[in-house]
């Protein structure tokens, strides 16, 4: 069940305040108090957090209007009190404007009420650490108030209210709580008090053109469970016993209304506050967390542009140099191979090449003899057969021929009487 909190602010901070728990379908009552005065209203604070809570005001202490406007913009949104002006009795830099959606083309409803009143009411609020969701005036839910008169009893009169028999009125009207809510249609709506109420309702039986439904309320704030209520429909001059208890709590519209926490009196939240406070950093923050990466990515972009043009010019350049080429796959590693053969071209036979390297090596390893030689031209391998005194001869030579840049790699080593015979392959020069 999903569950409302109305709190029914009155115009005097000691006057007693009513508080409601409904169900925010049915209307249905759930639980019900009073607190003395506004001082007591943290009482009220727990129950405020776990379920939505609406700040009810009197009717009493606001006049609705419904504003045509020329044209739909700011400015003539903005200049709807001067348009009312002529027709509100205080100075409008006194009262408080509250703009409701637009119901029709460039037409808004309007609640007037006075400002010292609206920061009365914001003040007990804040005190007491209460942060309803809407400031609302008492708005009756006309749909539910037809549905608890029964229709059969409700006569029409020609000669008064021109229409079909058990025709439903345009206008209802709650008597509770001392008042008199009228609501004409959504947005239209007031009170008048209750000792004005006879001569309202013969204002009232001349003013509207269909039938006037009237429920008559219990005058205590709240009506207990289980009492009987009188209604009276104008139309016919009578008045009826409903089966049904009316409890006037349960004929309070939400929605539509106008929602009076507008401008100047948004009650400040704790968390709303911190979190503007921070908007601007984390948005800064947001924004260099994101621009880093994005200016990565840009330069890594430029990179991979210049990379694309650094290639195409050595793929040109390798064209140019080596025209017999016909593919391009890896322009470094063919032109290292293109410079490896001609630096071969230009050292002669790798036989020779080889046989240069060796010499000085043998000259400097004086205890090694060579006993024969074998040059493998397919391979560009040159095998020679070693013989020294003992094992480390040999590798301090192959070590020595490292030195050099050449390649080598001892095949054999066997110890044949005195002497090491070792066999040793040569390839190509570094």
């Amino acid at each position: 069940m999903n569950n409302q909190l109305l709190i029914f602010l009155g115009p005097d901070a000691e006057q007693t305040i009513c508080w409601v728990v409904r169900d925010s379908s049915s209307g249905k009552t759930e639980r019900q108090g009073q607190i003395e005065t506004a001082k007591q209203l943290n009482e009220l604070k727990t129950l405020a957090v776990g379920i939505p809570c609406y700040a009810v005001v009197p009717a009493t202490t606001a006049t609705q209007f419904l504003v045509k406007l020329p044209t739909n913009s700011r400015e003539a949104r903005d200049a709807i009190p001067y348009q009312l002006e002529d027709q509100l009795c205080d100075d409008i830099d006194e009262l408080h404007f509250a703009r409701g959606p637009m119901i029709e083309e460039n037409c808004y409803p309007v609640a007037v009420i006075a400002k010292q009143q609206m920061q009365a009411w914001a003040d007990w609020l804040q005190e007491a650490g209460i942060q309803p969701l809407a400031m609302i005036i008492e708005t009756l839910d006309a749909e539910k108030l037809h549905e608890k008169i029964p229709t059969d009893q409700v006569k029409s009169t020609e000669n008064q209210y021109p229409g079909a028999e058990g025709e439903r009125s345009v206008a209802v009207a709650l008597h509770w709580n001392n008042r008199v809510i009228v609501q004409e249609k959504p947005y239209q709506g007031y009170a008048i008090d209750a000792a004005s109420f006879q001569c309202w309702l013969k204002i009232a039986a001349k003013q509207f053109s269909t039938p006037l439904s009237v429920v008559v309320g219990d005058s205590e704030c709240l009506r207990a469970a289980g009492q009987q209520t009188d209604y009276l429909t104008e139309n016919s001059s009578s008045v009826g016993k409903a089966a049904n208890t009316v409890n006037p709590a349960e004929y309070l519209a939400i929605d539509p209304a106008i929602n009076l926490l507008q401008g100047d009196y948004q009650l400040n939240n704790p968390l709303q506050q911190t979190l503007r406070l921070w908007c601007w950093p984390v948005a800064i923050a947001l924004i260099l967390m994101l621009a880093y990466p994005a200016a990565v990515y840009w330069k890594n972009l430029q990179l991979q542009k210049q990379k694309e043009d650094v290639t195409e010019q050595l793929n040109q350049l390798y064209r140019k140099t080596f025209p017999d080429s016909q593919r391009i796959v890896n322009v470094r590693t063919q032109t290292e191979q293109r410079l490896k053969q001609l630096r071969k071209i230009n050292q002669g036979s790798p036989f020779i090449v080889l046989l240069d390297q060796l010499l000085p090596a043998l000259s400097l390893q004086p205890e090694v003899k060579l006993q024969s030689l074998d040059y493998m031209a397919s391979k560009s391998q040159l095998q020679l057969s070693l013989r020294a005194p003992q094992n480390a001869s040999i590798d301090r030579f192959s070590q020595k021929l490292t030195e050099l840049g050449i390649f080598n790699e001892i095949k054999t080593m066997r110890k044949r009487g005195q002497f090491t015979e070792g066999l040793l392959t040569l390839r190509e020069v570094r």
